[in-house]
């Protein structure tokens, strides 16, 4: 398992339902980042893990996904964390050991 970590690459507004359009210049630029770490072969173009905290997260992690399928990406998935207090359908955390988190 390889991890890298995306530094925010500019402001986002909450709660980000209601700032969609900041959401999506967010993803737009966190995209360009990934594309440019492609080229230099510093990321991989299939089997990755998204993870994301909270409702906020969820979005920008669909957001991510969405971008990263429709310019060629494959086997994506977004692995939520959910903060205290939050329920769902599952209380596991799953990942593969073979994919590259971000």
């Amino acid at each position: 398992m390889k991890l890298h970590i995306i530094k925010d690459q500019r402001k986002i507004n909450y709660p980000v339902g209601y700032h969609i359009q900041d959401a999506v210049n967010f993803i737009n630029n966190v995209t360009q980042v990934i594309m440019e770490m492609a080229k230099k072969k510093q990321f991989p173009l299939k089997d990755i893990d998204i993870w994301v905290r909270g409702s906020s997260g969820a979005i920008l992690g669909g957001l991510l996904c969405q971008r990263l399928f429709a310019i060629g990406y494959e086997n994506l998935s977004v692995i939520h964390i959910k903060k205290d207090g939050e329920e769902s359908h599952t209380e596991n955390i799953w990942k593969t050991g073979s994919k590259y988190h971000i």
